[in-house]
């Protein structure tokens, strides 16, 4: 064992860093940790349900189509917000002193990798390695529905609530500006598609969850990312089922099974249409030129 003498001796060998000596908050960081860039390369394929409500279902099929790949760049800043976001998530989804037992899902044992049936959180040691329950988190569950269309995504929860524990409703986590949760009223547009296309996707097909799921209501929870004295940091709605929204989910993965199908290709996003692709929309669409391209070519030929 090195004596605490010999430890300090041997310290005072390896003095601060150059950043270190400045005092320099940014210096020190950008030397201790890695503030990259952060490169994801994807197949672009199907809409997800996350994005099912701005996603451009041209784009989907010319890129599905192709074979395209996407290369997305997310800079430190955003990659340490969404790692903040999906923090909150975890311990939403985790710890019994938030949502209790009216959790409901499949819980993962990190011990050994055995994921559960889907139900309440574990509260026995494994069956397959013998870890407590602490061992286990959740997993959240991928449901992908391939007919009559196809379309993808991953619900943040499901729970049975304390006032009707005879239902099992759906529920998304969404962290939000401080600024902005203090003025919000109802749920963003987007998300209220999202979670639409959650409980029309579970109801239509049986098979993507071993329990029924309330066809009729769902949770859209926001959780502040700034503490304010007095005030709740989360607010949640109840969204109720919307017949229309849901005709306009299916009628945009019609379009994108229909244009890969070669039945015909889906229509020029306003936007680009307005702008002749120049607006950021155009710019970051990995598939604008072939896009533009087949536009003039229809142009000219009608």
């Amino acid at each position: 064992m090195i004596s605490r003498k010999l430890f300090l001796t041997k310290a005072r060998k390896h003095p601060l860093s150059k950043a270190e000596r400045t005092g320099d908050a940014h210096s020190i960081t950008t030397e201790l940790f890695d503030t990259g860039t952060a490169i994801n390369v994807r197949k672009i394929k199907y809409p997800r349900a996350s994005s099912i409500y701005s996603c451009c279902v041209r784009m989907h099929v010319i890129a599905t189509t192709m074979g395209v790949e996407k290369t997305e760049r997310t800079f430190f800043n955003r990659r340490l917000t969404f790692d903040i976001g999906n923090a909150v998530h975890f311990w939403l989804q985790n710890d019994p002193s938030y949502l209790g037992d009216q959790r409901r899902g499949q819980w993962k044992c990190l011990s050994c990798g055995r994921v559960s049936l889907f139900g309440k959180p574990i509260v026995t040691k494994c069956p397959s390695c013998g870890a407590s329950p602490s061992a286990y988190v959740y997993n959240e569950l991928e449901l992908v529905m391939d007919t009559p269309y196809t379309v993808s995504g991953h619900p943040d929860m499901f729970v049975a609530p304390k006032s009707n524990k005879d239902v099992i409703r759906v529920m998304e986590f969404k962290t939000i500006n401080g600024e902005k949760f203090e003025t919000l009223k109802a749920p963003m547009i987007s998300h209220i598609w999202q979670l639409q296309t959650y409980v029309w996707m579970l109801n239509e097909n049986d098979a993507l969850l071993p329990a029924s799921v309330d066809p009729d209501y769902g949770y859209i929870v926001y959780i502040s990312k700034k503490e304010k004295y007095g005030e709740l940091p989360i607010k949640t709605f109840v969204v109720k089922k919307d017949r229309t929204i849901i005709s306009k989910v299916k009628k945009k993965l019609s379009t994108y099974m229909d244009g890969v199908a070669g039945k015909g290709m889906p229509p020029v996003l306003s936007n680009c249409q307005r702008s002749n692709f120049t607006d950021y929309i155009a710019k970051s669409c990995p598939v604008a030129d072939v896009c533009k391209n087949i536009k003039m070519v229809a142009d000219n030929s009608a």
